[in-house]
């Protein structure tokens, strides 16, 4: 598990606080380069694509490695799939036949879409692929969610009813298909499609944390971030969390209207779990730079690529 362990070691030694990473960071660096060699020394690539290969190549050593004997040594671990798995619902509804059909899908980060294409944002221009800068970040990322979430429509003929009887398997209606946030993970990921919502209430709420930033065109720019230093991740909660999404997805389909059902009843009902204050500590860095700045400065950023969010 060469990627895993270079993880683990950068991990280890940023906890201690002890000197210079460079090491590790290579190690992890070159862990990548075997997974996916796009990621070659002095190249400029896309840091979602660099994020996926992360997580695809740690998800594939875990799945290929023997928990059960690496939990010989004492005490349980936490899959670090777990922390970033979420689970979609999706919903069919047919016209002809009403049947109503359930699906699962799993997701490790959301990519949602820029809606707002108005005067409000600039937008470059490379070879028929545009890099958009949104003027309100916060509405971006609401009206990308909902675009997200939105009933699709679809003809019949097009998507047939794969549940009923064959006498509608050509029926003549309309198919609806919505995608929603069925459970979702300790850390959510949100990817920002800049190269080309009105959010419902839910039960989660969901704190930033951090921020990739892309600047300039496709064809070249730069990366950077803000973080929050001060934010106190909490773990219990990320384990619960983990614990209900366990369910394997034949069991969650049969579970499925009792679910929807609980869920909706807590939505009816007032949230009254405390929400810890957390004094905002965020700092820019780039390359060797490292700076504090303030929680407006990043919540104001017009070019935000990647965000990461805690749930509370």
């Amino acid at each position: 598990m060469p990627l895993t362990k270079n993880v683990s070691q950068l991990l280890e030694k940023q906890t201690k606080q002890s000197g210079n990473h460079t090491r590790e960071l290579k190690g992890v660096l070159n862990a990548i380069r075997k997974i996916n060699d796009q990621f070659g020394h002095g190249t400029q690539e896309d840091s979602y694509e660099l994020l996926n290969t992360l997580l695809g190549g740690l998800f594939d050593e875990i799945n290929n490695a023997d928990i059960s004997r690496m939990e010989e040594g004492g005490g349980s671990l936490i899959d670090v799939r777990n922390i970033f798995k979420g689970m979609f619902i999706v919903v069919y509804v047919y016209d002809s036949c009403n049947d109503v059909e359930v699906d699962f899908e799993e997701f490790t980060t959301l990519s949602i879409p820029i809606v707002d294409q108005s005067d409000d944002c600039t937008a470059i221009t490379h070879h028929g692929l545009k890099t958009v800068t949104l003027a309100s970040p916060s509405n971006g990322v609401e009206h990308g969610l909902a675009a997200l979430t939105q009933i699709e429509e679809f003809e019949e003929q097009q998507l047939p009813c794969r549940i009923c009887d064959s006498k509608y398997a050509e029926g003549t209606g309309k198919t609806y298909k919505r995608i929603l946030v069925f459970q979702p993970p300790p850390v959510l990921v949100i990817h920002i499609d800049r190269y080309e919502m009105t959010m419902s209430k839910q039960d989660y709420l969901y704190e930033l944390y951090a921020v990739v930033v892309h600047t300039g065109a496709i064809s070249g720019g730069h990366y950077y971030a803000f973080v929050n230093t001060t934010r106190k991740h909490n773990v219990e909660r990320w384990e619960h969390l983990i614990r209900k999404s366990n369910g394997d997805i034949d069991t969650l389909k049969r579970e499925a209207e009792i679910i929807l059902q609980e869920k909706r009843n807590e939505m009816k009902r007032e949230r009254t779990e405390e929400i810890p204050e957390v004094k905002p500590n965020w700092y820019y860095v780039s390359d060797q730079t490292v700076t504090p700045v303030s929680e407006e400065d990043v919540l104001s950023h017009k070019d935000a690529y990647i965000l990461f969010y805690e749930v509370q």
